[in-house]
């Protein structure tokens, strides 16, 4: 019952609410270039924290990590959005 009548009225305000955000904040939904990704052992390592330093980007994406040192959320003057799956 939940899945049948919830789920939808929800899915359908989360796709609204994520629309609304990236419009306020002039956000594009473009495909991301695999030349600005980087798989590092760890993203509290100097070779992270050069990397964000060398890059031109609008914001810093990082998927599946643990909490952040404040050196690197220090490290550039950008907007860090962390996806976590669980």
């Amino acid at each position: 019952m939940f899945q049948a009548m919830v789920v939808p009225i929800l899915s359908h305000r989360v796709i609204k609410r994520l629309k609304n955000i990236m419009a306020e904040r002039g956000l594009r939904n473009d495909a991301l270039s695999m030349d600005h990704v980087i798989l590092a052992p760890t993203v509290d390592g100097d070779r992270a924290v050069a990397y964000l330093r060398e890059s031109v980007t609008d914001v810093v994406l990082l998927n599946c990590t643990r909490s952040l040192r404040h050196n690197v959320l220090s490290s550039v003057d950008r907007p860090f959005v962390i996806s976590m799956a669980g």
